[in-house]
């Protein structure tokens, strides 16, 4: 806890509650109604921690600080090829049951995004006061991987299924994985967009397939629906 005091009072976050948005990587910004991640949210990413680190890294590439608190192993090489800055990047790796609410309390006042994955059951109050936390302070709360679930209905969720291409018969490596991305949730995020994703891509980015199918008429596809979808509402 006192490393998470001394990294409030040392770091302010870039972005106050009174801006509305923080950036994504262009390719991402489709599956966002507003274009961007709304400051304040609370974001569910499910399916693909790529996903996560992608949503992430148009911020921190753009100067916000961010920290990661309880996911484990994080292939920190990927993050960085996708442009999440390493220099701005706060990592608590392991928080005790008892610690979590708070250590990450603490976190969320001190950045501008937080990417969690609570190996422990959250309680909805805890879930509630780190929501609060997130409006007031104008912050991002990212959850992905989290064991028992979140108690709160997010901001807008993510839901990545994908496949990796690159392997031969027998042989080759993996080179690229393409995700089918659906985002949902409420008031603006209401209606579900769909997207294609290769994340990531052979060279380590992230791009949109229809984008890559523009740029390359040539290029073969393995789906005829390469494009950006967007869902009417649940009634």
């Amino acid at each position: 806890m006192r490393a998470a005091a001394e990294l409030r009072e040392l770091i302010q976050p870039t972005s106050l509650a009174v801006e509305r948005l923080l950036p994504v990587l262009p390719p991402l910004s489709p599956l966002l109604a507003a274009g961007g991640l709304a400051c304040g949210s609370t974001i569910r990413v499910e399916g693909a921690r790529s996903l996560a680190l992608a949503l992430v890294a148009g911020a921190s590439a753009a100067g916000s600080w961010t920290a990661v608190v309880g996911t484990g192993s994080v292939g920190w090489s990927a993050a960085a090829d996708l442009g999440i800055d390493l220099a701005r990047t706060f990592v608590i790796p392991d928080v005790a049951l008892g610690d979590w609410s708070e250590v990450t309390a603490a976190v969320v006042d001190a950045v501008d995004v937080v990417m969690v994955s609570p190996q422990y059951p959250v309680r909805e109050r805890d879930a509630r006061r780190l929501s609060a936390r997130a409006r007031e302070r104008g912050a991002v709360i990212v959850v992905v991987d989290a064991r028992f679930g979140w108690p709160l209905a997010p901001d807008v969720t993510f839901e990545a299924s994908g496949r990796w291409s690159g392997m031969g018969e027998g042989h080759g490596r993996l080179q690229a994985r393409r995700l089918s991305v659906v985002a949902s949730g409420r008031r603006a995020a209401a209606r579900a967009r769909q997207l294609d994703l290769w994340l990531p891509a052979a060279d380590g980015s992230v791009r949109s397939v229809l984008d890559q199918v523009q740029a390359d008429p040539a290029e073969p596809t393995e789906s005829p629906d390469d494009m950006v979808v967007v869902m009417p509402a649940a009634g």
